[in-house]
């Protein structure tokens, strides 16, 4: 009875081996520098982009926008560019965020999107069927999502939530990330 438990145990530990040696490769996958050259803060420069495509408001005078301070300035066009973000999306960015946590995203993506073992896909540039594309059939290691347990209108959801999450200060590479 021993001898045939020893075998199944070292299979046990290469298996266990095998798994570290894989999220290690991974790992150190993921730690690489691709963004030497960008801007140290990346979160501004998405602000900026999204703030550049904001109607301009014609009623505002100049002595207004010299009365303001600029953090209030900067505070209303935060707000505006959030307000235009969510007028674009037509899922539930509240149940998003529930779903997202649900689901096990955060697991690989983090709380928030800004990523850990998976890509930063807070504010993602894939379009909704890109997202859902990915749900159904995943690239590299994310477990498919078949749409009996998410399904599209959800998958909505969680994107138009990942749609208002901030940028962090280091983006975790891959497809999709912003």
């Amino acid at each position: 009875m021993h001898a045939k438990q020893l075998p199944r145990q070292r299979r046990w530990w290469l298996l266990i081996l095998a798994l570290a040696a894989s999220l290690a490769l991974i790992a150190a996958a993921c730690s690489d520098d691709d963004f030497g050259d960008a801007p140290d803060d990346r979160g501004a420069a998405a602000a900026a982009t999204v703030g550049a495509e904001l109607p301009v408001d014609e009623a505002a005078s100049d002595e207004q926008a010299a009365d303001q301070q600029p953090a209030e300035i900067e505070s209303e066009a935060d707000a505006a560019a959030d307000e235009a973000v969510m007028e674009l999306l037509s899922g539930d960015a509240q149940v998003g965020g529930e779903l997202f946590i649900a689901n096990g995203c955060n697991l690989c993506h983090g709380d928030s999107g800004e990523g850990n073992i998976g890509p930063t896909i807070a504010q993602t540039g894939f379009t909704l069927d890109k997202v859902i594309a990915q749900y159904r059939n995943p690239r590299g290691f994310m477990p498919p999502f078949l749409e009996s347990h998410v399904s599209d209108a959800q998958v909505e959801d969680i994107y138009a939530w990942l749609q208002t999450q901030p940028l962090p200060d280091t983006i975790v590479p891959g497809e999709g990330t912003p």
